[in-house]
This record gives structure tokens, sequence and C-alpha cells, in this order.
């Protein structure tokens, strides 16, 4: 075995061929001995290192249990969804996954369903291969080259406060103090779907909301004044528990997973009720917002209110104060400034 001439052609007759493991391995199409020798060189190497290279799936696995200690349930969610929609490469070594096999998919993701859900993809994959790369299974990323697709920012929306007040009446009670809760918190929705009893200290009127969006993904709580509308709305919620007989670690519980896990009250929060609020919205006949939105409004409300940065810096949970001033500015407040510029 090794490098051989062909005799019956003079274009590119160096060969080379080998075995490995039984088989008998052959490329064609050489112009010299030289250049058939490092190929065969190559081909060895490529296929020893898929012979002891892990798979996609374990890379998946490894990632995952990474993302579940470390970031929250919702983009635990969203990762194992999208690491999970990539099954026809499960069982394949890591080692053969490549770089046009990454963009010919990503480009596939951007056709079907839009540029902003292909470059979540990319940056969801681009993690999956760094764990690869950290772990020496790979020497470098497949995603690297491969350039995020343009798209349009999404411009902040902030609903009105008549176009709230119309979803919350419409609104059933619970679903009512729910959005209340998130509303005039001004909380990220995830922080409210964790909200447990023990968070709520009805005495002090203190809420202590939780949240993973912090360096490192370490959880991190902080204290919020409980008004009196929230403050009604949570006694409402315990009232109709106790009224209903069940007993929930969870301020906010998910009757379905109370029937489906009744012995796993873990289960028992909300993750994320995609629907819920787009649904109440068409109902009530008012343009579409998110739960974001919502935490858009009170911000933008208590800027209004002529409420010091610091103090909105505090509510809204930010770390710098400069967070703060940017997320301001972009719900308007610097064309609100300048607008005033006009009147001088």
């Amino acid at each position: 075995m090794g490098v051989w001439k062909r005799s019956d052609t003079e274009q590119k007759p160096w060969y080379f061929k080998f075995q490995f493991k039984g088989e008998t391995i052959r490329r064609y199409g050489y112009l010299t001995r030289a250049e058939a020798t490092v190929a065969e060189a190559r081909e060895r190497v490529k296929l020893e290192s898929v012979e002891s290279s892990i798979s996609w799936v374990t890379i998946v696995e490894k990632r995952l249990a990474s993302l579940n200690a470390y970031s929250t349930k919702l983009w635990f969610i969203t990762c194992k969804n999208i690491l999970e929609s990539y099954h026809e490469w499960y069982d394949m070594p890591v080692t053969l996954i490549t770089t046009d096999m990454i963009r010919t998919r990503i480009l596939k993701v951007a056709s079907d369903k839009g540029n902003s859900v292909a470059n979540r993809h990319l940056i969801v994959l681009k993690s999956a291969f760094n764990l690869a790369v950290g772990n020496k299974v790979l020497p470098d990323n497949p995603c690297r080259g491969i350039k995020f697709l343009p798209t349009s920012p999404a411009a902040k929306v902030i609903p009105p406060r008549e176009a709230i007040d119309k979803v919350l009446e419409l609104a059933e009670p619970l679903d009512r103090a729910y959005l209340t809760v998130i509303c005039f918190t001004a909380a990220r929705v995830g922080e409210i779907n964790e909200l447990t009893w023990a968070d709520v200290d009805f005495p002090n009127r203190r809420l202590k909301l939780w949240t993973r969006k912090k360096k490192g993904g370490s959880r991190k709580a902080r204290n919020v004044v409980m008004t009196q509308r929230v403050y009604d709305a949570l006694q409402l919620v315990g009232d109709v528990e106790r009224f209903m007989g069940y007993v929930s670690p969870w301020v906010f519980t998910n009757r379905a997973m109370v029937d489906k896990f009744p012995l796993n009250p873990e289960k028992w929060r909300y993750i994320y009720r995609d629907k819920f609020l787009k649904t109440l919205c068409r109902r009530a006949g008012v343009p579409e917002f998110t739960y974001h939105a919502l935490r858009h409004y009170a911000a933008s409300a208590m800027a209004e209110a002529g409420v010091p940065t610091t103090a909105i810096q505090t509510v809204l949970g930010h770390e710098n104060v400069s967070t703060t001033d940017i997320y301001l500015q972009s719900l308007g407040r610097a064309e609100s400034a300048l607008s005033a510029l006009d009147d001088s």
C-alpha cells in the first residue's frame, strides 16, 4: 500500500491506496508523487480523527447540561429546540461537520423563517462548537467565517395605557393579576414566572425578583416595592389558590402542569405563555404587544413622571446606570429632549 502511478492515463496519473479497518481506501487524480503522498497522509489523519471523534449528539448533550446550569429556563428551551432540529447530524462525528454544511443550513433557515431566526441558530451553533473546541475535540470552530445575515432592528414598542387597560379588562381574574404584576413591577416575564410565595413579603409590601441576566449566569435578587395594585392582585391569587384547595410554591401556577405532574411542584410554574397575550390583544382589538413591551411601558411612564434614572435603574434591575440611560433613550427620551429645542 502507498502511492502509485497509473499507466492508462497521463492526466494526473498518481493515486494512493491503503487499508483502514479492513477497508481499502483509494483516491485518484494527483499530478505528482509528492502531491499524492501528502494527500495520503492527510486522509490517514482525517480517518483516525473521525474514528476517535465524539458525535454531534454528545456535544449537544454537554451544551444543554451547561445551559441548564447557567442560563434561564426560557433560553435553555430555545437552545434545546434549535440544537435538536439538526437531527440529521446526530450520529455524525463532530469533526465531519463542515463550515459549508452549517452555512447551507443557516441559509435554509433564513429562507424558511427569516434572517433573525437564522442568526439565532448561528449564535446557538457557535456556542455548541465552542464547547467542542474548549474540550479539544475540534481545533477550530467551523462557524468561524459565517457572517450574520442582515436584519432590520425592531422598533421598541410602548403600548398606550388605553390598550393595556383594554387587555386587562378582558382577561380572566388570575390572568389579569398575572399581567398586572408584570406591568406594574416593570419585571421581566421570566422573573414573574419564577416568583414564589416565599419571595412575597405582604407585611412590608416587597417582592424579591430573581434574574440570571448577570455575568456568569448567577442568580441575583432585587427587592421591588409592591404598589397597591400589585398588592391587591397577589392577594387575589392567594385567595383563589386557597379556595381551589391546592398549595403551590409558585405564585402563578400552570394548572395543566399540576394535573400532569401532581407530585412534582417544580414543574408547575409557567415557562413562557407564547400565545396568551397575543390572543388577548386580538380579542381586545388593540395592536399586539409583548410581555417585554409592558416593561417598556413601565420604564417610559416612570421617566415621564420625572423619576430619577438611578431609581428606574433599581426597579429595572440594571447593573449599571449607563444601561438604563441607553434603555430609556431607545424608548424615545432622546427624541423628547431634542423636540424641546423647537420651543426655545
